[in-house]
């Protein structure tokens, strides 16, 4: 039986010769939020707070017992029989105690901290893992190999040190860690490995498993004269992603061509659903348009592009990470429209130049049932049927004023963060703007004015340039994107034109995809998903893994010639904001797109999931001041203030109340979004 860290703890005590260690030490307090070990409470253990609901006034004694008896054993044989018996005296205090170290401890983050700390050094289960082929069976396994190398372990040893017990790890009197530390690190080390082989074992054994069921699998569905199911499309996809995810955890090279011939033939069924031209053979296309007259194949391409699009994710990490339990009290937040309050909608519209009282090119009606597309051929038959049932598209006086304010900034260049509670409308909010504009454009060019309140402003001496604008969507969205956009506009007055797929699969999409569209620039509406610029991002900016959330750059030319990154556009929308609040690809695409947009507005009904730092990294993909590149050390400062307050004030939580304008201590960060 390995060491556990609830005996690594009580070993610690023993020889430190120290009742109180390290519980009397800073860093380790800080790291543990507490200053009491749990069997050292004192005698009150009313005036404070039970490391348990469960502990009752005995419980302290208890667990003292216990600890006392557990250090006065002879020898670490007797230690460990002691540590693992049932049913003696001490039961009570050993259970009050085993559960105490299993709660708590998840709350410390102990295992996340030495897991970044072993990763920065090269030493993660996944990098000190062996690949090893058997010769008879070709079997592949895996093996962990020993944390041997001495110079590695000195130093993750040190890290660790510091981490846990900062200063008070070296002896005063010393020049060197103290034998308690040094023994306390090695038991981490031990309960790390012991965790990591689990890991290791656990992910062979999916690989071993998965590769034997993809195989077999894929054997059955291209056999000649078998005609896949739903189920057995599925049942591949769901095989093959599992074990996609195992071999890149692994990220050996030998296992690079067999992971490249199953995400190839991932994309060839899914390319093959959406009509593509594939290699796949003849019974297996057979089945898969079987599924397409089912409508199926939505959920087989569906579960595909969400596995590729995972399978693509380069995990950066964020640079500035949220905080977690984060309180805020009341706050006055500004909506950015108190100058147009005493409007009406019809006021708005003539400012816009607008007679009519709803959006240029926009549908009068929608099917109220949402079943037949306003740019189908069933749509005029629809109108004209008295018996369908229609819903008048009126826009709402916030949505008309919200549009009115975003000209505005859009004149003044400025970005958006629209932040608004999901059904309020920010869909066609900012859809009636990409339709403004393009009715701006168009009416400048026959009378070389802008209409409405706008007659005297010009946009850079002229017209508003005629460029797309680009919609960014999960993945899973694009659908739905579609029919909003099918919903709100007039067949014939917009092209609305997917972005998806991967960078190589897509081909030249700016010839032969957005090249097609018989409508000027700035009648073209780009949906990207997030897996299509994720793609991009990887082929064609130049990552900075140690600087995530630095300002990108192309890194291949020729390839993003004929990407969303070649162009440039009048507005950028981003629909999940939220999610673009950490420094992973997405975000980094999203900051590149940003640089070629005139306005890139933010939409999220959840701005802040986290904590601060959120809204921090989404107004550095806005270009916000105070929110730059040249501000990041202002950023680090901030975030290690908010974290050094919150670890304060979680002690004194119990008797008193954070005011309104502070988060535990700290300043609040407020985002003007207008």
């Amino acid at each position: 039986m390995g060491v556990t860290l609830g005996q690594a703890l009580l070993n610690f005590v023993i020889t430190a010769d120290d009742i109180q260690a390290p519980w009397e030490w800073p860093t380790w307090q800080l790291l543990t939020k507490s200053i009491f070990a749990p069997w050292t409470l004192p005698t009150e253990v009313k005036d404070y707070a039970p490391p348990s609901a469960a502990w009752t006034a005995d419980t302290p004694a208890q667990v003292r017992a216990f600890v006392d008896n557990y250090i006065g054993m002879e020898d670490e044989k007797a230690r460990l029989a002691f540590w693992v018996k049932k049913e003696d005296g001490n039961s009570k205090g050993r259970a009050a105690y085993k559960d105490w170290i299993g709660r708590e401890s998840r709350k410390w983050g102990i295992n996340k901290a030495v897991d970044q700390i072993l990763r920065d050094a090269g030493c993660s289960q996944w990098q000190m893992t062996r690949r090893t082929v058997d010769k008879a069976t070709k079997a592949v396994s895996y093996t962990l190999l020993p944390l041997a190398k001495t110079e590695t372990k000195e130093r993750t040893s040190a890290a660790l040190s510091d981490l846990f017990f900062g200063a008070d790890a070296i002896r005063a009197d010393e020049d060197h860690r103290s034998a308690e530390v040094i023994e306390f690190i090695d038991d981490v080390l031990t309960i790390t490995w012991d965790r990591y082989r689990k890991d290791v074992t656990r992910t062979g054994a999916i690989i071993t498993n998965e590769t034997v069921a993809v195989k077999n699998i894929w054997t059955t569905i291209t056999k000649e004269g078998h005609k896949a199911s739903k189920d057995d499309m599925l049942d591949y996809v769901s095989r093959a992603g599992r074990l996609l995810k195992a071999l890149q955890k692994f990220d050996k090279q030998a296992d690079k061509a067999f992971e490249t011939e199953i995400k190839d033939r991932l994309d060839e069924i899914r390319k093959e659903g959406r009509g593509g031209s594939t290699k796949l053979s003849k019974s297996l296309k057979e089945a898969i348009k079987f599924l397409a007259t089912s409508n199926e194949i939505a959920q087989v391409t569906l579960s595909i592009e969400q596995i590729l699009e995972e399978m693509n994710d380069i995990n950066l990490d964020a640079l500035l990470d949220g905080l977690e339990d984060v309180e805020i009290g009341d706050l006055e937040w500004e909506e950015g429209i108190e100058n147009y309050r005493n409007r009406t909608v019809e006021q708005a519209f003539a400012e816009l130049g607008i007679t009519q009282n709803s959006f240029p090119s926009f549908n009068q009606y929608c099917d109220a049932n949402g079943c037949v597309d306003p740019w189908s051929a069933e749509w005029d038959h629809f109108l004209k049927d008295p018996q369908s049932v229609k819903e008048a598209i009126i826009p709402r006086w916030h949505q008309v004023i919200g549009v009115r304010k975003m000209v505005d900034m859009f004149f003044d260049q400025s970005p958006l963060l629209l932040m608004d509670q999901v059904g309020i409308g920010k869909t066609m909010q900012l859809v009636g703007l990409i339709a403004v504009l393009a009715y701006f454009i168009d009416y400048h060019d026959k009378h070389h004015k802008f209409p409405g309140a706008y007659d005297k402003r010009k946009f850079n001496n002229g017209n508003i340039p005629k460029r797309p604008s680009v919609i960014v969507v999960p993945t899973a969205l694009l659908s739905q994107w579609t029919t909003y956009l099918h919903k709100y506009l007039e067949k014939l007055h917009f092209d609305v034109v997917p972005y998806e797929a991967t960078t190589t699969n897509r081909g030249d999409w700016i010839k032969d995809i957005l090249g097609r569209s018989q409508q000027p620039p700035h009648r073209q509406i780009i949906v990207a998903t997030h897996s299509a610029i994720q793609s991009d991002a990887i082929n064609c900016l130049r990552l900075q893994l140690n600087e995530p959330t630095a300002l990108p750059k192309i890194a291949n030319e020729r390839t993003a010639s004929a990407t969303l990154f070649s162009l440039k556009m009048n507005v950028l929308g981003c629909d999940e904001a939220h999610l673009h609040r950490k420094a992973n690809k997405t975000y980094v695409a999203v900051r590149y797109l940003i640089t070629k947009a005139t306005m890139p507005i933010m939409m999220t009904a959840t701005p802040i999931v986290t904590g601060p730092m959120d809204l921090w990294n989404i107004g550095r993909l806005l270009g916000l001041k105070d929110f730059s590149d040249s501000h990041l050390a202002w950023g680090s400062q901030m975030h290690k203030d908010l974290a050094a307050a919150l670890k304060k004030d979680r002690k004194r939580r119990k008797d008193q109340v954070p005011s309104s304008r502070y988060i535990y201590g700290s300043p609040i960060i407020l985002l003007h979004i207008w």
